[in-house]
């Protein structure tokens, strides 16, 4: 919180202000430039919490799952007109869901598995 206090005080000529509420220092600092310090706080606010690292494996899971859905689903488009690309990437998706949903619905374990339809 000191550190935060610190950041504020040292732009007072902008307006920062030590004995705002937490939450508008903490603006205040992200719209003048400090979002690396604000990203800090609360980051050291979540390592805090006793429940982190739990909360952190699941989200370390949550990315593993849509790296491999970015891999699989091959949002590239480069070479793709601009005018194609959001469209591009909509079906590519839904050609996705659409492979995992037939894989759920035949029983075929695990249900990310399309080496059948390649």
């Amino acid at each position: 919180m000191e550190r935060i206090d610190h950041w504020v005080n040292k732009k007072w000529k902008e307006g920062g202000n030590v004995h705002m509420p937490l939450m508008d220092k903490l603006r205040f600092l992200y719209e003048h430039g400090k979002a690396e310090q604000v990203g800090a706080y609360f980051r050291n606010q979540n390592l805090q919490d006793d429940n982190f690292g739990e909360s952190y494996k699941e989200r370390s899971e949550c990315e593993r799952i849509n790296d491999y859905i970015k891999d699989t689903v091959k949002f590239n488009v480069k070479g793709i007109p601009n005018d194609s690309k959001k469209l591009y990437n909509k079906l590519s998706f839904v050609a996705y869901q659409m492979m995992i949903l037939n894989n759920i619905q035949n029983g075929i374990e695990p249900v990310n598995s399309f080496a059948r339809y390649f």
